[in-house]
């Protein structure tokens, strides 16, 4: 796929078998998103995404993961937060930078309203069923109860 705005993909409809979506959902307007993927897929189509929700941006907060001088993951907490509340107020919201916190739930539920079956979800590096080898994750699946890192199959309806 050519280099885009992921809110325009320059294809036609029902383009694509498989759609593979890692570290991009949070960071634009993801029902939209969800909308262009749709509209690119094939009927039956299988679309992977990851996203995180708030067990994420809590760990991030306490543990303070990859710190730097350039990097502070408290500043990425507080601007995911005020872009989830202004993309929860304005569905059109675009951030300019920084994340959407996205429920595990929304998610599944928008994808279900949007015509997507067969859903799996799992923890960020579980839903390969073919793995042969182990696999530890970068990511936390889940921080003090709350989920983190997540990742999502489904297929588009025909």
């Amino acid at each position: 796929i050519k280099h885009c705005d992921p809110l325009k993909i320059p294809y036609q409809k029902n383009k694509f078998d498989a759609l593979f979506c890692y570290g991009v959902i949070f960071c634009t307007n993801w029902k939209k998103l969800i909308n262009e993927f749709k509209r690119v897929l094939k009927p039956n189509g299988k679309l992977y995404l990851n996203a995180n929700d708030i067990g994420w941006y809590v760990y991030l907060w306490e543990k303070e993961r990859n710190k730097s001088f350039d990097y502070i993951p408290r500043k990425t907490v507080v601007k995911s937060f005020e872009n989830t509340l202004k993309f929860n107020l304005d569905n059109n919201y675009l951030p300019k930078s920084g994340h959407i916190i996205i429920k595990k739930t929304d998610l599944i539920d928008y994808l279900k309203k949007s015509s997507f079956a067969n859903i799996e979800f799992g923890k960020e590096g579980t839903i390969n069923k073919n793995r042969k080898i182990e696999h530890k994750s970068f990511f936390k699946g889940s921080y003090k109860g709350m989920d983190c890192v997540y990742e999502i199959i489904a297929r588009k309806g025909i």
